[in-house]
Protein backbone atom coordinates (compact mmCIF):
# COMPACT_ATOMS: atom_id res chain seq x y z
CA UNK A 1 0.00 0.00 0.00
CA UNK A 2 0.97 3.80 -0.34
CA UNK A 3 0.18 6.50 1.46
CA UNK A 4 -0.32 10.22 0.64
CA UNK A 5 -1.44 12.99 2.66
CA UNK A 6 -2.77 16.39 1.78
CA UNK A 7 -2.86 19.01 5.14
CA UNK A 8 -5.89 20.65 5.81
CA UNK A 9 -7.44 23.79 8.45
CA UNK A 10 -10.87 23.93 8.94
CA UNK A 11 -11.82 27.38 10.41
CA UNK A 12 -15.23 27.70 12.45
CA UNK A 13 -17.41 30.45 12.61
CA UNK A 14 -17.08 30.55 15.92
CA UNK A 15 -14.92 28.78 18.81
CA UNK A 16 -18.01 25.70 20.12
CA UNK A 17 -16.71 26.99 23.86
CA UNK A 18 -13.90 27.94 26.18
CA UNK A 19 -12.97 24.04 25.73
CA UNK A 20 -12.15 24.11 22.27
CA UNK A 21 -10.11 26.39 19.44
CA UNK A 22 -11.98 28.05 16.42
CA UNK A 23 -9.16 26.59 13.93
CA UNK A 24 -8.99 22.88 13.32
CA UNK A 25 -6.30 21.19 11.29
CA UNK A 26 -6.32 17.48 9.98
CA UNK A 27 -5.18 16.05 6.64
CA UNK A 28 -6.62 14.21 3.49
CA UNK A 29 -5.20 10.53 3.00
CA UNK A 30 -4.90 8.90 -0.34
CA UNK A 31 -3.47 5.35 -0.81
CA UNK A 32 -3.33 3.06 -3.81
CA UNK A 33 -3.19 -0.68 -3.31
CA UNK A 34 -3.06 -3.52 -5.98
CA UNK A 35 -6.89 -3.34 -5.69
CA UNK A 36 -7.55 0.01 -6.36
CA UNK A 37 -5.20 3.58 -7.67
CA UNK A 38 -6.89 5.54 -5.33
CA UNK A 39 -8.83 5.47 -2.39
CA UNK A 40 -9.66 8.57 0.06
CA UNK A 41 -9.72 9.53 3.81
CA UNK A 42 -10.10 12.04 6.36
CA UNK A 43 -8.24 12.40 9.41
CA UNK A 44 -8.84 15.51 12.02
CA UNK A 45 -7.53 14.86 15.03
CA UNK A 46 -8.70 16.68 18.56
CA UNK A 47 -7.00 18.03 21.33
CA UNK A 48 -9.67 17.78 23.98
CA UNK A 49 -10.13 13.76 22.68
CA UNK A 50 -6.45 13.46 23.80
CA UNK A 51 -5.41 13.18 19.83
CA UNK A 52 -1.84 13.84 18.92
CA UNK A 53 -0.79 16.88 16.39
CA UNK A 54 -1.42 16.73 12.73
CA UNK A 55 2.80 15.95 12.76
CA UNK A 56 2.52 13.54 15.55
CA UNK A 57 -0.58 11.83 13.29
CA UNK A 58 1.71 11.29 10.38
CA UNK A 59 4.30 9.84 12.57
CA UNK A 60 2.38 7.21 13.83
CA UNK A 61 1.14 7.03 9.81
CA UNK A 62 4.47 5.91 8.95
CA UNK A 63 5.50 3.70 11.79
CA UNK A 64 2.67 1.75 11.56
CA UNK A 65 2.02 2.57 15.07
CA UNK A 66 -2.16 2.98 14.31
CA UNK A 67 -4.66 4.40 17.21
CA UNK A 68 -8.20 3.94 16.73
CA UNK A 69 -8.45 7.00 14.63
CA UNK A 70 -6.02 6.67 11.89
CA UNK A 71 -7.35 2.95 11.73
CA UNK A 72 -10.94 4.15 10.99
CA UNK A 73 -9.16 6.90 8.18
CA UNK A 74 -7.53 3.85 6.46
CA UNK A 75 -10.66 1.42 7.07
CA UNK A 76 -13.06 4.69 4.73
CA UNK A 77 -9.73 5.20 2.30
CA UNK A 78 -10.10 1.58 1.11
CA UNK A 79 -14.21 1.50 1.27
CA UNK A 80 -13.85 4.30 -0.85
CA UNK A 81 -10.81 2.71 -3.16
CA UNK A 82 -13.07 -0.39 -3.52
CA UNK A 83 -16.14 1.53 -4.68
CA UNK A 84 -14.04 3.87 -7.31
CA UNK A 85 -13.16 0.49 -8.78
CA UNK A 86 -16.07 -0.25 -9.44
CA UNK A 87 -17.31 2.52 -10.61
CA UNK A 88 -20.28 2.86 -7.93
CA UNK A 89 -21.43 5.73 -5.09
CA UNK A 90 -20.87 4.37 -1.71
CA UNK A 91 -24.33 6.29 -0.74
CA UNK A 92 -27.59 4.73 -1.29
CA UNK A 93 -30.06 7.78 -3.19
CA UNK A 94 -33.34 6.32 -1.39
CA UNK A 95 -32.24 6.51 2.11
CA UNK A 96 -32.51 10.24 3.95
CA UNK A 97 -31.13 11.42 6.90
CA UNK A 98 -31.95 14.13 9.12
CA UNK A 99 -29.52 16.22 11.36
CA UNK A 100 -30.17 17.92 14.10
CA UNK A 101 -29.45 21.93 13.39
CA UNK A 102 -26.34 22.91 15.39
CA UNK A 103 -25.64 26.64 17.09
CA UNK A 104 -22.30 27.68 18.10
CA UNK A 105 -23.46 31.37 18.10
CA UNK A 106 -26.33 31.89 20.73
CA UNK A 107 -26.86 35.19 18.92
CA UNK A 108 -28.69 33.56 16.65
CA UNK A 109 -31.26 32.04 18.63
CA UNK A 110 -34.09 34.67 18.15
CA UNK A 111 -37.80 34.20 18.02
CA UNK A 112 -37.35 34.97 13.64
CA UNK A 113 -33.74 32.40 13.06
CA UNK A 114 -35.78 29.60 15.27
CA UNK A 115 -39.36 29.97 13.03
CA UNK A 116 -37.35 30.05 10.08
CA UNK A 117 -35.90 26.64 11.10
CA UNK A 118 -39.19 25.64 12.40
CA UNK A 119 -40.59 26.09 8.85
CA UNK A 120 -37.39 24.33 7.03
CA UNK A 121 -38.43 21.33 8.85
CA UNK A 122 -35.64 21.30 11.92
CA UNK A 123 -37.13 19.29 14.56
CA UNK A 124 -34.00 19.32 16.78
CA UNK A 125 -31.13 21.87 18.03
CA UNK A 126 -27.86 20.83 19.58
CA UNK A 127 -26.20 24.41 21.76
CA UNK A 128 -22.52 24.47 22.22
CA UNK A 129 -22.56 25.96 25.22
CA UNK A 130 -19.82 26.23 28.40
CA UNK A 131 -18.46 30.13 27.07
CA UNK A 132 -20.20 32.17 29.49
CA UNK A 133 -23.12 30.19 31.42
CA UNK A 134 -24.74 33.15 33.16
CA UNK A 135 -25.30 34.84 29.57
CA UNK A 136 -25.91 31.46 27.90
CA UNK A 137 -28.34 30.46 30.62
CA UNK A 138 -30.43 33.91 30.75
CA UNK A 139 -30.38 33.57 26.47
CA UNK A 140 -32.01 30.36 26.51
CA UNK A 141 -34.73 31.40 29.26
CA UNK A 142 -35.55 34.54 27.72
CA UNK A 143 -37.21 32.70 24.95
CA UNK A 144 -41.00 32.54 24.83
CA UNK A 145 -42.30 28.84 25.21
CA UNK A 146 -44.39 29.08 21.91
CA UNK A 147 -40.32 29.12 20.79
CA UNK A 148 -38.59 26.80 22.85
CA UNK A 149 -41.26 23.97 22.49
CA UNK A 150 -40.95 23.95 18.96
CA UNK A 151 -37.76 21.48 19.16
CA UNK A 152 -36.47 19.14 21.02
CA UNK A 153 -32.93 20.31 22.36
CA UNK A 154 -29.44 19.18 23.27
CA UNK A 155 -26.60 20.64 25.30
CA UNK A 156 -23.34 20.24 24.86
CA UNK A 157 -20.52 21.20 27.06
CA UNK A 158 -17.65 19.13 26.09
CA UNK A 159 -17.19 18.85 29.92
CA UNK A 160 -17.04 22.66 31.63
CA UNK A 161 -19.84 24.38 32.95
CA UNK A 162 -22.65 22.29 32.55
CA UNK A 163 -23.37 22.19 36.53
CA UNK A 164 -23.61 25.85 36.65
CA UNK A 165 -26.12 26.66 33.67
CA UNK A 166 -28.76 24.34 34.36
CA UNK A 167 -28.61 26.20 38.06
CA UNK A 168 -29.41 29.21 36.12
CA UNK A 169 -31.57 27.78 33.89
CA UNK A 170 -35.26 28.39 33.91
CA UNK A 171 -37.49 24.64 34.39
CA UNK A 172 -39.62 25.63 31.38
CA UNK A 173 -37.14 25.18 28.86
CA UNK A 174 -35.26 22.47 30.48
CA UNK A 175 -38.36 20.57 29.81
CA UNK A 176 -37.50 21.06 26.72
CA UNK A 177 -34.20 19.72 27.06
CA UNK A 178 -34.04 16.08 24.94
CA UNK A 179 -30.30 15.89 26.36
CA UNK A 180 -27.28 17.58 28.47
CA UNK A 181 -23.98 16.34 26.91
CA UNK A 182 -20.81 15.81 28.56
CA UNK A 183 -21.80 18.77 31.45
CA UNK A 184 -18.82 17.78 33.14
CA UNK A 185 -15.47 15.94 33.13
CA UNK A 186 -16.37 12.67 33.30
CA UNK A 187 -18.07 11.24 36.49
CA UNK A 188 -20.78 8.60 36.66
CA UNK A 189 -21.82 9.89 40.35
CA UNK A 190 -22.07 13.22 39.81
CA UNK A 191 -23.76 12.81 36.37
CA UNK A 192 -26.44 10.74 38.04
CA UNK A 193 -26.85 13.65 40.55
CA UNK A 194 -27.16 15.97 37.99
CA UNK A 195 -30.05 13.99 35.71
CA UNK A 196 -31.89 13.66 38.94
CA UNK A 197 -31.75 17.21 40.23
CA UNK A 198 -32.87 18.75 37.11
CA UNK A 199 -34.93 16.17 35.19
CA UNK A 200 -32.52 15.70 32.52
CA UNK A 201 -30.95 12.86 30.37
CA UNK A 202 -27.02 13.28 30.62
CA UNK A 203 -25.56 11.86 27.27
CA UNK A 204 -21.87 10.57 26.90
CA UNK A 205 -19.42 12.13 24.38
CA UNK A 206 -16.16 10.66 25.42
CA UNK A 207 -14.73 13.32 27.26
CA UNK A 208 -10.63 13.58 27.90
CA UNK A 209 -9.95 10.65 31.15
CA UNK A 210 -13.41 9.03 30.21
CA UNK A 211 -13.41 5.09 30.10
CA UNK A 212 -14.63 3.71 26.06
CA UNK A 213 -18.40 4.39 25.19
CA UNK A 214 -19.14 0.51 25.56
CA UNK A 215 -19.32 1.12 29.47
CA UNK A 216 -22.19 4.13 29.31
CA UNK A 217 -25.92 3.02 29.28
CA UNK A 218 -27.10 6.04 28.69
CA UNK A 219 -26.90 8.13 24.97
CA UNK A 220 -24.18 8.10 23.64
CA UNK A 221 -22.67 10.37 21.04
CA UNK A 222 -20.74 8.24 18.61
CA UNK A 223 -18.63 9.58 15.90
CA UNK A 224 -17.58 6.66 13.37
CA UNK A 225 -14.49 8.53 12.26
CA UNK A 226 -13.03 7.62 15.70
CA UNK A 227 -15.02 4.85 17.23
CA UNK A 228 -16.06 1.27 15.67
CA UNK A 229 -19.03 0.83 17.69
CA UNK A 230 -22.22 -0.62 16.74
CA UNK A 231 -25.29 1.93 17.42
CA UNK A 232 -27.99 1.12 19.54
CA UNK A 233 -31.58 2.72 19.02
CA UNK A 234 -30.77 5.60 21.78
CA UNK A 235 -27.15 6.30 20.34
CA UNK A 236 -27.16 9.51 18.20
CA UNK A 237 -24.38 9.41 15.74
CA UNK A 238 -22.32 12.84 14.64
CA UNK A 239 -19.63 14.06 13.19
CA UNK A 240 -16.56 15.81 14.12
CA UNK A 241 -17.22 19.07 12.84
CA UNK A 242 -14.70 17.75 10.14
CA UNK A 243 -13.81 18.22 6.81
CA UNK A 244 -16.68 16.97 4.43
CA UNK A 245 -15.16 14.18 3.31
CA UNK A 246 -15.26 13.29 6.73
CA UNK A 247 -18.64 14.29 7.19
CA UNK A 248 -19.46 12.26 3.89
CA UNK A 249 -18.46 8.91 5.88
CA UNK A 250 -20.47 9.74 9.24
CA UNK A 251 -23.74 10.26 6.42
CA UNK A 252 -22.81 7.06 5.02
CA UNK A 253 -22.64 5.27 8.50
CA UNK A 254 -25.91 6.95 9.11
CA UNK A 255 -27.77 5.88 5.95
CA UNK A 256 -26.47 2.37 7.74
CA UNK A 257 -28.00 2.54 10.36
CA UNK A 258 -31.14 3.80 9.24
CA UNK A 259 -31.13 0.45 7.08
CA UNK A 260 -30.49 -1.20 9.65
CA UNK A 261 -33.38 -0.19 11.94
CA UNK A 262 -36.05 0.24 9.43
CA UNK A 263 -36.31 4.07 10.79
CA UNK A 264 -34.37 6.74 11.95
CA UNK A 265 -34.74 6.35 15.63
CA UNK A 266 -32.84 10.09 16.23
CA UNK A 267 -31.85 13.05 14.77
CA UNK A 268 -28.32 12.62 14.18
CA UNK A 269 -25.51 15.26 13.73
CA UNK A 270 -24.80 15.35 10.45
CA UNK A 271 -25.56 19.07 9.40
CA UNK A 272 -22.32 20.86 10.20
CA UNK A 273 -21.02 23.09 7.33
CA UNK A 274 -22.71 25.72 8.12
CA UNK A 275 -20.71 25.65 10.89
CA UNK A 276 -17.75 26.35 8.74
CA UNK A 277 -16.56 28.75 6.45
CA UNK A 278 -17.19 27.44 3.01
CA UNK A 279 -14.43 25.90 1.03
CA UNK A 280 -14.77 24.38 -2.92
CA UNK A 281 -15.44 20.99 -0.62
CA UNK A 282 -18.68 22.16 1.55
CA UNK A 283 -20.34 23.94 -1.21
CA UNK A 284 -20.67 20.97 -3.21
CA UNK A 285 -22.84 19.40 -0.28
CA UNK A 286 -24.07 22.50 1.58
CA UNK A 287 -27.97 23.46 1.74
CA UNK A 288 -30.06 24.58 4.38
CA UNK A 289 -32.21 21.11 4.81
CA UNK A 290 -32.69 19.36 8.02
CA UNK A 291 -31.17 16.43 5.25
CA UNK A 292 -27.89 15.69 4.70
CA UNK A 293 -26.48 16.35 1.04
CA UNK A 294 -23.85 13.85 -0.30
CA UNK A 295 -21.34 14.45 -3.68
CA UNK A 296 -22.46 12.89 -6.43
CA UNK A 297 -19.41 10.48 -8.63
CA UNK A 298 -18.09 7.26 -7.47
CA UNK A 299 -16.86 6.32 -3.93
CA UNK A 300 -17.57 9.59 -1.13
CA UNK A 301 -17.78 11.55 -4.72
CA UNK A 302 -15.90 14.89 -4.34
CA UNK A 303 -13.82 13.78 -7.44
CA UNK A 304 -12.72 16.34 -9.21
CA UNK A 305 -11.37 18.07 -6.09
CA UNK A 306 -10.10 15.26 -4.64
CA UNK A 307 -7.76 15.40 -8.49
CA UNK A 308 -6.58 18.73 -7.48
CA UNK A 309 -5.40 18.45 -3.82
CA UNK A 310 -1.34 18.47 -3.45
CA UNK A 311 -0.68 15.07 -2.41
CA UNK A 312 2.61 14.54 -0.53
CA UNK A 313 3.65 10.95 -0.48
CA UNK A 314 3.97 9.82 3.23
Amino acid sequence: MRIFYSPYQITLKSAANRATENKLHGFLIKIQTEDFEAGYGDCLPWKIFGDGSVPQMLQRLRAGNLNELLMRSLYYATLDGQARAKRISLFDPGVQVRGHYTCLDLSELNPKKLTQLAGKGYKTIKIKLGRNTTKEAKLCSSLSKEIFSLFRWRLDFNGVGGNEFLAKCDEGFLSCVEYVEDPSQFDLVEWKALSKKFGVKIAFDQPAGAPGASCYRGVRIIKPARQSIALRAIDVLTNSMDHPIGQSFAFLEAQRCVASFGKQPMDYGIKTNHLLKPSSFSLQIYDDSPYFSYSDGYGVGFSKLLERQKWQNL
